[in-house]
Formats: structure tokens, sequence, C-alpha cells
């Protein structure tokens, strides 16, 4: 006996985040987030399927040759497609009656689905279109918050003078840097050239403060850290941080350098005795 699980028609479309106000049709909806439950009184049906069908007992279809999978040529068109049935067809030999049978039951599904569609696919459309709107508005909406938090800081950024705002940045991104440099044990000659490496990008992280989109800060910041990486830190000090990359999966880290020529004229590394 198979186990079964049970999907409802078009949930996966309208419960994935989208606000519960923008998809309901009628005044009866809860408030708050749409359950599965709404959803099935709404619509009236579930769908079972059954995911663990019991193989038929076939004995005419076990003697039929196996298909080698090396008999399937890299040009032959079944690698690229997706049609389960052309799939079929090029990994295993089928009796007359196993070829009627499926393909009856390919006509039913395409059946079935046609008649879901002359049912919901109206509604899906529906759904999809104020989906997208409702994404665009709420990112408008989120930049709008955006803009007073850079509208309130430039006021805040007039009171202080030209230098004092550069000094002000400068911080902030060796901050950026110390915070992320905890494990790497750093002399004070490298916290000295990250400094002066920070006060150099300071004028430039200045110009970009305003910027309501990050792309180019966080290209700043990126080349800054891999300048450090290249410049400033030992072979020991980048086998940490491809340790941390690793276990982080390396998502948003720049590469660490490759050592460029004679290790013992790298900062911090003894020369071989």
């Amino acid at each position: 006996m198979g186990t079964c699980r049970w999907i409802l028609c078009g949930v996966v479309v309208i419960t994935f985040g989208c606000e519960s106000a923008q998809v309901q049709t009628d005044a009866q909806a809860p408030p708050g987030r749409l359950t599965a439950e709404y959803f099935r009184k709404k619509y009236g049906e579930w769908i079972e399927v059954p995911w663990d069908t019991p193989p038929a007992d076939d004995p005419q279809a076990d003697t039929l040759p196996r298909i080698k999978l090396e008999d399937n040529k890299p040009g032959d068109p079944v690698w690229r497609t997706r049609d389960e049935k052309s799939m079929v067809g090029a990994a295993v030999n089928l009796t007359d009656a196993q070829k009627q049978r499926i393909e009856q039951l390919y006509e039913q599904e395409e059946a079935s689905v046609a008649d879901w569609d002359t049912k919901y696919k109206g509604r899906l459309d529906e759904l999809r279109v104020r989906i997208n709107r409702m994404w665009d508005e709420r990112n408008w909406l989120n930049h709008q918050r955006q803009k007073i938090r850079f509208t309130h800081q430039a006021h805040r950024r007039g009171v202080l003078t030209r230098r004092q705002n550069h000094d002000l940045r400068s911080f902030m991104l060796y901050r950026m840097i110390m915070r992320r440099s905890g494990a790497l044990d750093l002399t004070d000659e490298q916290r000295a050239k990250i400094s002066r490496m920070c006060d150099e990008a300071a004028p430039e992280a200045f110009k970009l403060i305003g910027e309501t989109r990050r792309g180019r800060q966080d290209k700043l910041q990126r080349d800054l850290r891999q300048r450090i990486m290249d410049e400033v830190l030992t072979e020991q000090q980048l086998q940490i941080i491809q340790k941390r990359n690793r276990k982080a999966d390396g998502k948003g880290a720049p590469k660490p350098a490759k050592p460029k020529g004679d290790p013992a004229t790298r900062p911090g590394t003894q020369p071989a005795q």
C-alpha cells in the first residue's frame, strides 16, 4: 500500500510571501497569512499524489533486454529534453501493452491539466500580475524609506567639517576591516598600513555616502579588502581567511591573492633558515 501526500491546487503560487490582503477575493478571508485550510474551503478540492505507487508485476516486461546507458550517444536528442516520455523510451524497453497504457495515462494527464486550466489559469495569471505589482510597490516604498534615512544622514554630515567627515569615513572603513580581522592577530605595523589604506579610500567612500543603491559602495569595500590581502597579510593569515571562507561557502568574500615573488619578502614572513 503506497503512502500519499496532499497538494492543493494553486497554493504554491499564492503563499510564498505575498500580502494576503492583495490575493483574497472575498470578504470572508481571515486576517494575516492565508492557510491551506482556507484554500481547501475556498476551492473545495484536494489532489491525491501516490508518490510510492507499487511497481507492476509483469514477467513479460522483465524478459525484454535492458538498454545500456552507453547506447544513448552524447549527441542524441534525449540528452537535451526534459520530457519524461522521451526519457522512458531511451531508458526502458516496453511491451506493447505498456506502451498503450502509458500513452493512455499521458492523454489523461493532458485532459486533467486542461480542465484545471479552464477553471483556474485565469485566476493564476491574475495573481501573478498582482504579485509583480506588489513587489514593485514594496521596492518603491522601501526605497523611499531609505531615502529618508540618507536625507537625515546628509543633514548630520553638514554639521561636520570636510576634515571631520573624512576622518569619520576613514574610521568606518577601518572598523569594517577590523571587525573581520579578529582571528588574524595583526601586528602594529599591519594595522598602521590598513589605517593608511582606509584613509586613502575615505574620499571616494564619502562621495558614495548618499547613494541609495549599494553597488559602488560594495565594490569599493571589496577592492579595499582585496588590496589589504594583496599587500598586508601574511601567508598564514591568508590561510585563515581561506578556511573561514570555505566554512561560509565563500559568499561575498574576495578570493585570497596568490603570493607573488619570494615568500621571504612578504610582510611578517620569516626567511627560511
